[in-house]
């Protein structure tokens, strides 16, 4: 064991004897097994004279074969270190990342132990879940009335399917545990969340409701295609239907819609740099449109998540491609920013706005949260995953309480504490909602699954 490597483990205090429990059991597997790396001629003379991980010999040959050994194994690993598919690949991407070797699995397994608050295998919180049948792209919940129970929810679910894209509408109930539960409207209902499905052209980007009260959920979607599509609920030979109206499009894919819900204006956002805003007032005419420049000057940067200021009024949150996360005021020239809040080093993914806070994902894995009103003091970091796409966030409670899900399929929680609240195994982790009357956390990923977690009930 090196000095970087002691000096971890004596950091770790009691829990230094399970980290390098497992690194050597991780060691062991390879040695043990004969047709692995360890058939390589290379190998006898490395493994002698270093304890680095098989990445400071930077052989490609290895590498491709522990890949296969990996594929073929994993379920011995598991068995033999108590790790996950998926946790052994992320040490594998940190082996190769680094020369430092052992001592960087050290100091990863010092830090999931450090911050798990729970025994493994236990939830954090009351979790259901719901099998879609479709990879879920988006996945939204919209409260009904102004009551605060379960029942009183809508969710609205963007899924991408091998032949078709659809948005389906459903409605929560609770279960015998008294968790959200899709409401079943038949016992050979073929529709995945039990009341609607629409079709969709083009990939689900985005979809946001609008305030609704006591009825079906008015909806708008942003399209890969560049469409921008109202649906509005209707009634059809008793059956309930929706039907679809164009309103915009944009000559890139549109990638985020906001609808404001203190001046009930949609925006939708592009790829192609330009904002839109239409009025529900006046049948969703045009306002304006204007382009995004990004931190170079250059014009119409891509736009990747948009929110409106949810204590303002006309102030809209643009996250781009540059990654800025910028302000910008209706009522002044929507080609100029009022505020610049964040210029992260990586393109910014995802957005989300509540409780005067806001919170970012990057492509790059950093997960940024911080007041509104004075972003620079109060700024908060953390990682979901190294060079992990981060494809959605969540807020509750500020910088105390947020959520990210990422390309890993992993949905994390970071605040005062960072814990993994769920894995679907490398199968992306698409979409996150909150809705905070509740306490319902919603994740849909391509595992073909919506995962429910009762926030309210720890």
């Amino acid at each position: 064991m090196d000095e970087a490597e002691a000096a971890i483990f004596e950091s770790g205090g009691l829990l230094t004897s399970r980290c390098r429990d497992q690194i050597d059991q991780v060691f062991g597997i390879y040695d043990a097994n004969r047709d692995g790396w360890m058939a390589l001629p290379e190998a006898t003379a490395w493994r002698s004279t270093s304890r680095d991980g098989f990445t400071a010999l930077r052989v490609p040959e290895l590498l491709r074969v522990f890949d296969s050994f990996v594929e073929r194994r994993w379920a011995r690993v598991t068995t033999a270190c108590g790790m996950s598919l998926g946790d052994f690949r992320e040490l594998h991407r940190d082996f190769r990342a680094s020369p430092d070797g052992a001592s960087v699995v050290a100091q990863i397994l010092y830090q999931q132990e450090s911050q798990r608050p729970i025994e493994e295998g236990s939830g954090l919180y009351p979790e259901s879940e719901h099998e879609v049948g479709e990879r879920v792209s988006v996945c939204r919940l919209a409260r009904l009335t102004n009551s605060y129970g379960i029942g009183d929810v809508a969710a609205v679910v963007g899924t991408s399917g091998e032949l078709s894209n659809k948005v389906h509408i459903g409605y929560l109930v609770a279960d015998q545990r008294g968790l959200p539960a899709i409401r079943k409207q038949g016992i050979c209902d073929a529709r995945p969340l039990g009341y609607c499905t629409v079709p969709h052209e083009g990939d689900v980007c985005d979809l946001q409701v609008a305030a609704v009260a006591g009825s079906q959920p008015t909806f708008c979607t942003a399209s890969s295609t560049g469409q921008v599509w109202l649906y509005s609920p209707g009634d059809q030979d008793g059956e309930p239907s929706y039907t679809k109206r164009l309103i915009h499009q944009h000559s890139l894919s549109a990638t985020s819609v906001a609808w404001g819900q203190g001046n009930g204006i949609l925006a939708s956002g592009s790829e192609d740099g330009t904002i839109q805003l239409y009025d529900p007032r006046q049948d969703y005419q045009q306002l304006s449109s204007s382009g995004v420049s990004d931190s170079s000057g250059r014009e119409s940067t891509h736009i990747h998540a948009m929110q409106w200021d949810p204590e303002g009024v006309q102030e809209l949150l643009v996250a781009t491609a540059s990654g800025c996360l910028r302000l910008y005021d209706t009522r002044q020239s929507m080609s100029r920013p009022v505020r610049n809040l964040l210029e992260a080093q990586s393109s910014l993914l995802s957005l989300s706005a509540r409780s005067g806070h806001f919170a970012v994902g990057t492509a790059t894995g950093q997960v940024f949260c911080a007041r509104l009103r004075d972003p620079a003091q109060s700024l908060v970091q953390s990682t979901h995953a190294d060079e992990v796409p981060v494809w959605s966030v969540a807020l509750r409670g500020g910088s105390q309480m947020f959520f990210s899900a990422g390309a890993d399929g992993k949905l994390m929680q970071h605040g005062d504490r960072r814990w993994k609240l769920a894995d679907t195994y490398n199968l992306s982790m698409n979409s996150l909602d909150l809705q905070p009357e509740s306490g319902i956390l919603v994740a849909g990923s391509d595992a073909e699954t919506l995962q429910f977690f009762q926030l309210g009930l720890r």
